[in-house]
């Protein structure tokens, strides 16, 4: 049956223009406030804004936060910022009480260096990790900014100022991150949809060896026939239940074997293990069931059980090394303890193996292992 793709190959990835602008107005708006807070007539509140905005340290530290918590993705691009801010204020209240901590401004210059190598590198640990290294750096930030605040003001203004301007560089930085990643793709899919063009309206590409040829401008697709073949025996009027069945040599023919006893493993659900060889048997599992080496299924040779009723391995050893697989015409299965024509051994099910009574080529073929 012929196939008929009509899609296009290359689906092109298109700009989404309102997220765009409301992106862009919302960083336009962040700029202005930022600038006319840094302008406006000194007060409690706006000497904590301009803080932050006034150190390169600072800013390039808030806007990395951002970015980075952007790259986790999920919950990590909301847990960073707040952990950030929450620790930030906790570093604030131990400046302004003027409490001891050495290395402050190392510690500050050196989560920028940190912040923009986890960043460029695209490096990510443990979430709890993650928290951890930024409230860190955030708490020695915080510190920086309590140790400055003004003897006249008051510390629930001034740190409401620096708070809320550290959330607006790092929702700045979040948006940058975002803006890159919608210009590259959009980038990315014009020139893609621009070379599919080309490629549609010079049909003479697609007859170059090696040209890749558009499926909506290809041919139909023709597969070969494929013809499958099975054994059907019903099983209507025969088998009293769905765990009764027989196998055929058709099937046997073309399975793998590599222990005799495997020819018993076509009843469904039955496992034998590989230990075995001439003179051992093999140990057989069926529904839940540990069979041992047979104790509790019945094997029969053309209605000839040899399970051995006495054996110093196990009582209904079954050794089935001597059986010859291409001889086998059926196998007949069942699962279960309700058949009465089955007695000793098939507490979990039965299987009656025939030989073919006439071989179908009325000659053997010899064959050196």
């Amino acid at each position: 049956m012929p196939i008929q793709n009509n899609t296009s190959a290359i689906v092109p990835v298109r700009l989404n223009l309102p997220l765009l602008i409301i992106s862009l107005a919302i960083f336009a708006a962040l700029l202005v406030w930022c600038g006319i807070s840094i302008f406006t007539p000194s007060n409690d509140w706006h000497h904590g804004f301009n803080h932050p905005l006034e150190g390169l340290d600072h800013i390039v530290v808030m806007l990395m936060v951002g970015v980075w918590a952007a790259q986790m993705r999920g919950n990590g691009t909301w847990l960073l910022p707040l952990t950030f801010v929450g620790n930030m204020s906790i570093g604030g209240l131990a400046g302004v009480l003027s409490l001891a901590v050495p290395g402050a401004e190392a510690m500050i210059l050196l989560s920028g260096m940190v912040m923009c190598v986890l960043v460029i590198r695209r490096i990510r640990f443990a979430t709890w990790m993650n928290l951890l290294l930024v409230a860190f750096f955030a708490f020695f930030h915080g510190y920086a900014h309590g140790q400055e605040i003004p003897v006249s003001a008051s510390f629930t203004s001034y740190a409401a100022g620096f708070v809320l301007a550290t959330v607006l560089l790092h929702g700045t930085g979040i948006l940058i991150f975002r803006l890159v990643i919608l210009s590259m793709t959009s980038s990315a899919g014009s020139g893609l949809y621009a070379q599919q063009l080309d490629r549609a309206t010079t049909p003479r590409a697609a007859s170059l060896p090696g040209s890749p040829i558009l499926l909506s401008h290809a041919s139909p697709v023709i597969l070969q026939e494929l013809l499958i073949t099975g054994r059907e025996d019903s099983q209507l009027g025969i088998a009293d239940s769905a765990s009764q069945g027989n196998i055929g040599q058709e099937q046997l023919r073309f399975r793998p074997i590599s222990r005799l006893g495997e020819v018993l493993e076509t009843v469904p659900g039955l496992i034998a293990t590989q230990h075995s060889g001439e003179g051992k048997a093999n140990q057989f599992f069926l529904r839940g069931f540990n069979l041992d080496h047979g104790t509790d299924f019945l094997t029969l040779i053309d209605g000839v059980p040899i399970n051995q009723l006495s054996h110093a391995h196990g009582q209904g050893w079954t050794d089935t090394n001597f059986l010859i697989p291409e001889l086998i015409e059926t196998l007949e299965y069942r699962k279960g303890s309700h058949y009465a024509e089955y007695g000793d051994f098939s507490s979990a099910g039965a299987a009656n193996i025939r030989y073919f009574n006439a071989l179908p080529n009325k000659y053997f073929q010899v064959y050196r292992r």
